[in-house]
C-alpha cells in the first residue's frame, strides 16, 4: 500500500474562503509567529491507520487534558513540502512516534509558499476521519487490553468515558411498514 504524509489539524481554519493569510496565521503560526518546523506523519492510504493516528494524537496531549476529537478535515502534503526528516515525536504511542516526520522550512516566505500550494488544492487533499472511526479504533484496542491505551486511560480516564460513549452514532434505524392488512408494524430497517 502507498504511504502518504499527512498534517493534522489542531486548529480547523477555513479553507473556503481562500484568505491565505487567515489560512496561515490559523493553521502555521503560534502568537503570530511562523512556525518553521511543521509536523507530519507517514502512514499508509487506510482509514484505520489515519483514525488510529488522530486518536492516538488527542490522547498524547502534553499537558495531560484529553480534548474530544471533533470532525475535523486533516491534510495529504504529500509531494507539497520541501523536504521531511523522520523525528520520533511525544506521543505516548509507538505507531505515531515511528510514523513522526519534521518538514522544516528555511524562512516564513518559504512556510507561505508552502501554504499557499495547500489552500489552493485543500479540497483534493482533505483527509476525513470522524470521531465514530476514532472510537471503534479506541475500543478494539481495549477490547484487547492494549498497553498503550491502559496507560492512557490511566492518565486520563475521560478518554474511556469518550470512548465507550455512541452520541452521534447511528444507531438501529426503525421504520414503519405496512403489514397488509391495514395496519403498521415496526421493523428493523
Amino acid at each position: 500500500m502507498k504511504s502518504r504524509f499527512v498534517r493534522i489539524r489542531g486548529r480547523g481554519a477555513s479553507t473556503s474562503t481562500g484568505d491565505l493569510e487567515l489560512f496561515f496565521q490559523a493553521e502555521f503560526c503560534r502568537s503570530g509567529t511562523p512556525e518553521l518546523e511543521m509536523s507530519v506523519f507517514k502512514i499508509d492510504e487506510s482509514l484505520q491507520q489515519l483514525s488510529q493516528l488522530i486518536a492516538e494524537f488527542y490522547a498524547s496531549r502534553p499537558d495531560g487534558r484529553f480534548e474530544k476529537p471533533r470532525d475535523l478535515d486533516h491534510f495529504d502534503v504529500t509531494g507539497l513540502s520541501p523536504r521531511e526528516t523522520q523525528s520520533d515525536g511525544d506521543s505516548l504511542f509507538a505507531f505515531s512516534r515511528r510514523a513522526h516526520h519534521v518538514v522544516p522550512f528555511h524562512s516564513a516566505d518559504e512556510l507561505r509558499d508552502f501554504a499557499a500550494k495547500l489552500l489552493d488544492q485543500a479540497n483534493a487533499r482533505l483527509l476525513r476521519v470522524t470521531p465514530v472511526d476514532m472510537k471503534r479504533h479506541v475500543r478494539a484496542k481495549l477490547a484487547n487490553n492494549d498497553p498503550e491505551w491502559t496507560a492512557a486511560i490511566e492518565r486520563m480516564p475521560n478518554i474511556r468515558t469518550w470512548a465507550e460513549s455512541t452520541k452521534g452514532e447511528p444507531g438501529p434505524a426503525i421504520k414503519k411498514a405496512k403489514t397488509g392488512h391495514g395496519g403498521d408494524s415496526d421493523t428493523n430497517a
